[in-house]
């Protein structure tokens, strides 16, 4: 309670009343702009969050699969390449060992025979074509999952372009819904002050003041009354 309330009458008491009443309708306006609207937009806030949450983690989902499988060609197409320089080398090797044996087994030809018949059955089972035709196969699949990965990536840019808008203008929306709210409540706040001070204007001294004589001159006539009663009775006596 203010002040001017615990007055017994007059403009301070009305004065008193019209502050009392605005701090109960400020009070009162919060909890219905809290429950009306602010509770609302925290609610939508809190959703949109979730919201984003939940597509951020779509994204990260897809991009992390998709860089998997493009990593996965990507390695086999190594594994591909390693094998080929390494039947490639092998085979080099064996043609140096047959030009080699050629020379030293010239004078054996039965022997030389045998020697060929083994490496060309060696050199069949490490074919470098063979090897190069797998790492070709590797190599274009690699580029397939490349391709995929680029178009992903491009389109879920496009998308996260996209949802971002949503989240700026949801962003937006929000912030203006409250800051109206405050402009509102600010509004009817300003409305009940200058209410206020109309009654705090109208408070009137000399009004009070004559209240106030006029309230207690009943006392003031009472004591004249017990004034004159005794001089009455005092003059009664010395005459006696």
């Amino acid at each position: 309670r203010t002040f001017g309330s615990g007055e017994s009458g007059g403009s301070v008491h009305s004065a008193g009343i019209a502050i009392d009443a605005l701090l109960k309708n400020r009070y009162e306006q919060f909890n219905d702009i809290h429950e009306r609207v602010f509770k609302p937009i925290l609610l939508s806030a809190q959703k949109y969050r979730g919201k984003l949450s939940a597509h951020q983690s779509f994204v990260e989902n897809r991009i992390r699969k998709v860089h998997a499988r493009c990593e996965e060609h990507k390695t086999k197409m190594s594994e591909e390449w390693n094998k080929y320089q390494h039947v490639l080398n092998r085979v080099l090797k064996l043609e140096q060992m047959q030009l080699e044996n050629g020379a030293n087994n010239h004078d054996n030809k039965k022997s030389s025979s045998n020697h060929h018949n083994a490496d060309a059955l060696l050199l069949q089972s490490c074919d470098p074509f063979l090897a190069g035709k797998a790492y070709d196969c590797a190599q274009t699949q690699y580029k397939h999952a490349l391709t995929a990965y680029n178009e992903e990536m491009t389109r879920l840019f496009d998308k996260i372009v996209a949802e971002d808008k949503k989240r700026i203008d949801g962003i937006q929306s929000i912030l203006i819904d409250y800051f109206l709210a405050e402009k509102a409540k600010a509004m009817n706040h300003m409305k009940l002050i200058e209410s206020s001070l109309e009654y705090i204007k109208c408070v009137d001294k000399e009004q009070d003041t004559r209240e106030f004589r006029k309230r207690f001159s009943h006392l003031h006539h009472h004591h004249r009354d017990i004034e004159t009663a005794t001089t009455t009775t005092t003059t009664t006596t010395v005459n006696k």
